[in-house]
């Protein structure tokens, strides 16, 4: 029995929203992408697993993509109801855009360090590390987005991973992840007190003691 069109758009997924490409093949240029499932994501759903690595990427967004069948299970297409375990293979073909991709900030910060699961970064002081409030698009996050697209490609495949804290107003280097595992991994080092942080402070003046507190913004 043939179904309405509202019928079909309710089936998969909010109404006016289908799947791109459902039940075809995709153009070949379209990136494939492969993982294996980590023991942490142990039997976690496909979508939620797909998730934790396109973090631009909803988890609505997925499940279509899962629903167009371009998502195989060590080799094998994936229905929406699907779970992995560790050590399995997980391949995607992406026929669908980011729905979740940071506003593009063409400033550039310094790059300290950089290997593909991490980069350094010298945060300059006035720059706010996340969006929030007035700073939706001039933030740390931001930059990066845009230079982490120049390494993919596609934009929003990437999304960097800022792991820590530092104020807007101070400057110093920033730690930033770019995969799920580095980021998790980096997180817990940083809740262990594995990573220590310095900071140093210019000042200008003689100070009238050589100890105490300073109560004031620095």
């Amino acid at each position: 029995m043939s179904k309405s069109v509202d019928e079909e758009e309710t089936v998969n997924g909010n109404v006016g929203e289908k799947p791109v490409c459902l039940g075809a093949v995709p153009p070949p240029d379209l990136p494939m992408f492969e993982f294996v499932v980590e023991h942490t994501l142990h039997g976690t759903r496909v979508d939620t697993f797909l998730a934790r690595h396109f973090r631009n990427y909803s988890s609505w967004r997925l499940m279509r993509v899962v629903r167009a069948g371009m998502v195989w299970v060590d080799h094998i297409p994936a229905d929406e109801t699907a779970r992995v375990f560790a050590g399995q293979t997980v391949s995607v073909q992406l026929i669908e855009p980011p729905d979740r991709v940071l506003e593009s900030d063409p400033s550039e910060v310094p790059i300290i360090y950089s290997d593909p699961w991490m980069l350094v970064v010298d945060k300059p002081a006035g720059l706010i590390a996340h969006p929030t409030g007035e700073f939706q698009v001039n933030s740390l996050a931001n930059v990066l987005q845009t230079y982490v697209d120049r390494l993919t490609p596609a934009r929003g495949l990437l999304r960097p991973g800022i792991v820590h804290r530092l104020d807007r107003q101070t400057s110093g280097l920033m730690v930033v992840a770019l995969t799920h595992q580095s980021h998790r991994n980096i997180s817990m080092g940083f809740e262990a007190g594995r990573v220590s942080k310095s900071y140093l402070a210019l000042t200008e003046g003689v100070f009238a003691s050589t100890s105490g507190s300073i109560k004031h913004p620095i």
